[in-house]
């Protein structure tokens, strides 16, 4: 499983998840961090432990939960004088370039202003994908791969059934929002990644074996690749990446994982 926040989590959260989903002890589990691919990755490895040991079945995904991210202060040494800082790990292991030591809303600040990607752009597109994932939901695309979670207080117990993300907007109400990484930036709450906790995962067998167990097939991984770039650009690289796999698919990305 792919997972970034690790911080008092326990020993090896993936473990962990398949010992509560009822996956057999003798089956190993494995964390992967790549940051934002990191459950992408999980699944290309999957991919290739399969090409090596076509009889098996994987469990790949990713999953993270950020509202239970710790904060953290170092006292092991502690300072002769003087505060300790107490550092929010959510924002220092996951959204902080460790190279330039800024958000990583800047980097996409970075990019906007370099390729001249403009904020209504960056509203359109984020309109449009809120709106698609709004309709998918309504219109039950999602019912059968959730799986409703009951979370419990001393006042009452809420089903979780839905993606917490997709939210009902509009293009006018998102040009209203103010820039929260540059005052003169064009990168909005509106139109970039939100704070969500979650998790997915998906089996992965050989077409043999998927064959021989009569499973129906999803989909297929057609070619994985990987890239790098400058940190002050990143993400950068998915475009990088596109190009990459749709010279070698002549065109057919689409079916194909993308790692960052």
């Amino acid at each position: 499983m792919g997972q970034v926040l690790y911080a008092g989590e326990g020993q090896c959260p993936a473990r962990q998840a398949a010992v509560k989903a009822g996956i057999p002890h003798h089956v190993p589990s494995y964390n992967v961090n790549m940051v934002c691919g990191s459950g992408m990755l999980s699944i290309v490895n999957a991919h290739n432990h399969i090409l090596l040991n076509p009889k098996d079945i994987v469990v790949a995904g990713g999953q993270e939960s950020m509202s239970r991210a710790p904060h953290l202060m170092n006292i092991r040494s502690p300072n002769l004088m003087g505060n300790t800082e107490c550092k929010d790990s959510m924002v220092h292991d996951a959204l902080t370039c460790p190279f330039n030591q800024y958000h990583m809303g800047i980097t996409a600040e970075n990019i906007a202003e370099k390729y001249g990607i403009s904020r209504h752009d960056q509203d359109t597109f984020a309109e449009l994908s809120q709106s698609k994932a709004k309709e998918a939901a309504n219109n039950g695309v999602f019912s059968d791969e959730i799986v409703p979670v009951k979370v419990t207080s001393r006042k009452a117990t809420t089903l979780i059934e839905h993606d917490e993300h997709p939210r009902e907007t509009t293009l006018e109400g998102l040009t209203k929002l103010r820039p929260c990484f540059k005052t003169d930036g064009t990168v909005t709450p509106g139109n970039c990644s939100s704070i969500n906790d979650g998790g997915a995962a998906c089996v992965l067998m050989s077409r043999d074996l998927a064959a021989s167990r009569g499973v129906d097939t999803l989909g297929y991984i057609v070619s994985s690749a990987m890239v790098g770039c400058d940190p002050v650009l990143w993400a950068w690289d998915l475009y990088l990446l596109y190009e990459l796999l749709s010279a070698r698919q002549a065109g057919n990305w689409r079916t194909s994982i993308c790692l960052r």
